[in-house]
């Protein structure tokens, strides 16, 4: 399994924690360098941006640097989509390892490919509410309707790669916003329990959180308007279009395929 750190060139400090963990856990790893939100040019910005979608369905406008990240994560899935493995882990340059990564990347490698390869696994948290799959080496398979934001580390399955990179061309909300909305892009999303991957200290210094929050509107009854209309689209969808095995064949697949393992 290839592992992708996503990062900005000019993150030096970010990038030189990320050689050092992976130099003491003896695995190998790539850097893809994301763009520089504030380099990047208006027309790519408005290539990548879907404002009708946004105007109907989001919280607030979308800056730069979430579109930087988007088109960074969009590189990786390319990757993923066109490569021979059929799993491909992707990390933030902010991650920290709430353990070591090598018995779940090795069971990971035991799942049958046709299965593995249809799959979105979010090891960076995880929902109070979920069903239970099986387990892969200490850690709980899990679905649910709510899926945790930020995209700070995932596995993704090369076809579910394939699936991201046609219904992410342009987004209209921020990226882990947009993989919540899974009735929208089909993929299914899975999370593990314990997590393995936290945001590390340096995640407090985001840039696109600093920026998220000055696009917020000065209005707080045009900020009330907007939660409550994302927040009762979000309830009516889940319900409409609840996650689990019953919405995607695959998820039965592999909650067979684990509990033959017991």
């Amino acid at each position: 399994m290839n592992i992708y750190v996503l990062s900005l060139e000019t993150a030096v400090k970010r990038r030189e924690n990320v050689s050092n963990t992976f130099s003491e856990l003896g695995i190998p790893f790539s850097f893809e360098s994301a763009p520089n939100g504030k380099n990047l040019p208006n027309d790519v910005f408005l290539k990548h941006y879907n404002s009708t979608k946004n105007g109907k369905t989001a919280k607030r406008a979308l800056t730069k640097n979430e579109i930087a990240c988007l088109m960074g994560h969009r590189k990786i899935w390319q990757k993923i989509a066109t490569g021979d493995a059929p799993l491909g882990l992707v990390l933030e340059d902010d991650f920290d390892f709430c353990a070591s990564p090598q018995e779940f990347l090795d069971g990971l490698g035991t799942l049958s490919s046709s299965i593995a390869e249809q799959l979105m696994i979010k090891i960076d948290g995880y929902s109070d509410q979920g069903t239970v799959l099986g387990r892969v080496a200490g850690h709980d398979f899990c679905v649910s309707s709510r899926i945790a934001p930020r995209t700070t580390g995932y596995v993704l399955g090369r076809q579910a790669a394939q699936s991201l990179l046609r219904s992410f061309q342009s987004i209209g909300r921020p990226i882990d916003s947009e993989i919540k909305h899974y009735w929208e892009h089909n993929v299914p999303v899975l999370f593990i329990t314990p997590q393995l991957v936290r945001e590390g200290p340096l995640g407090q210094q985001s840039s696109i959180d600093s920026a998220r929050n000055r696009e917020k509107s000065k209005s707080l009854l045009v900020r009330f308007w907007k939660n409550f209309r994302y927040t009762a689209a979000m309830q009516i969808n889940r319900m409409r279009h609840p996650c689990g095995v019953e919405r995607y064949p695959v998820l039965s697949k592999l909650q067979q395929e684990l509990a033959a393992r017991k």
